[in-house]
């Protein structure tokens, strides 16, 4: 009896070192498609927000990087290999939506640029100028996107997940409004859902696993918006979901409490982003399918010289807590020395381990 227990125990030892070690032997494009399957990650991705850097590493400006998907997919292998992070990012345009919809790009001289929007009386005029969402994939930089997708399918194969970036409905609504008042996004937010909708269909087609639906217009909002707006996210993360991709909705400002209550008493078959205060308000369990996602600011990633110890406890906290899926960044992280940050990543990626050991 006493070798039957002792030979249990030690087979019980060898398969949970073998389950381990395939955990260990994923790639992080598997760990995505896992946790989009539902399955609890065996570490949380270290995702953060790369893209304009690439622009300097290929020597062109921002403006032209945008519509060149060879020098995209250069950068952003160039980007793997020495920050080696688990996911990256194929695309960023907080206008990519905007224009390809007919909104012009103001460029300055500084190589930033905003949106001038479309003025019109009506949904129904605004639909008949734009047409369909469904012809997006045609105009703007959306064929760029899905271009660089497919080509770093090829040239990365099964290591990195690719990530992509969507403009959510309700900060899209706001992008094609002269008002942000209340009432007239409510008549325009089924047109800006569904050309969320087209967007991230049309990016996963292509291979995306990880899609970022960026909200930065809902720091406050009302009961009936809030319902109004999840409502008609879900048909787009079903899709996203359907081919196997992480859903993942950001929000890159903090939020007010009113608006956190609102969305936690949402379900959300996809995985929630949030800024390090506003995580720290949660009441787990939160009502999050796919776990929760961990938005840093891009001062965390500006320097290898600071001590993040204390926002690392927290993050290593919140790993049981919140069903950790992701690390990402609050946005895009401005032009840094690329060794600086690869040390930096390299103690956030420690961390995230030490977390994982603890559980």
């Amino acid at each position: 009896m006493v070798r039957l227990l002792a030979g249990r125990q030690a087979a019980s030892a060898n398969f949970q070192a073998l389950t381990l070690c395939m955990a260990e032997q994923l790639t992080p494009r598997r760990i995505a498609k896992a946790v989009a399957r539902g399955e609890v990650p065996p570490r949380a991705l270290l995702a953060p927000i790369i893209f304009s850097l690439g622009a300097r590493l290929e020597s062109v400006p921002l403006r032209d990087f945008y519509s060149n998907p060879t020098k995209i997919a250069n950068a952003a292998r160039q980007i793997r290999n020495t920050l080696k992070v688990d996911a990256v990012t194929c695309f960023f345009d907080p206008f990519l939506e905007a224009e390809a919809l007919g909104c012009k790009r103001q460029w300055n001289a500084d190589g930033s640029c905003s949106l001038a929007r479309l003025k019109f009386i009506s949904t129904d005029e605004l639909q008949e100028i734009l047409n369909s969402p469904d012809i997006l994939t045609k105009k703007g930089n959306v064929l760029v996107a899905c271009e660089v997708v497919r080509r770093l399918i090829v040239s990365l194969k099964d290591e990195p997940a690719l990530m992509v970036r969507v403009t959510g409905p309700l900060t899209l609504a706001g992008q094609l409004l002269e008002s942000t008042d209340v009432s007239s996004l409510m008549e325009i937010l089924q047109f800006a859902a569904d050309v969320t909708a087209s967007v991230s269909k049309s990016l996963v087609d292509s291979g995306a696993d990880i899609v970022l639906l960026v909200e930065d217009s809902v720091s406050d909002m009302s009961a009936e918006l809030c319902e109004r707006w999840s409502s008609l996210l879900a048909p787009t993360i079903n899709v996203i979901r359907f081919y196997e991709a992480l859903p993942v909705l950001c929000f890159s400002a903090s939020l007010t409490q009113r608006s956190l209550d609102h969305i936690l008493r949402n379900h959300w078959e996809c995985a929630l982003c949030m800024s390090l205060s506003d995580i720290n308000r949660l009441q787990p369990p939160v009502s999050a399918d796919l776990g929760m996602g961990i938005s840093l600011p891009a001062s965390f990633f500006a320097s290898a010289n600071n001590d993040p110890e204390f926002d690392m406890a927290l993050i290593r906290k919140m790993i049981p807590e919140h069903k950790l899926t992701l690390v990402s960044s609050s946005g895009d992280l401005p032009f840094t020395d690329p060794k600086r940050l690869a040390t930096v990543l390299g103690t956030l990626r420690q961390s995230l381990s030490k977390g994982v050991a603890s559980l």
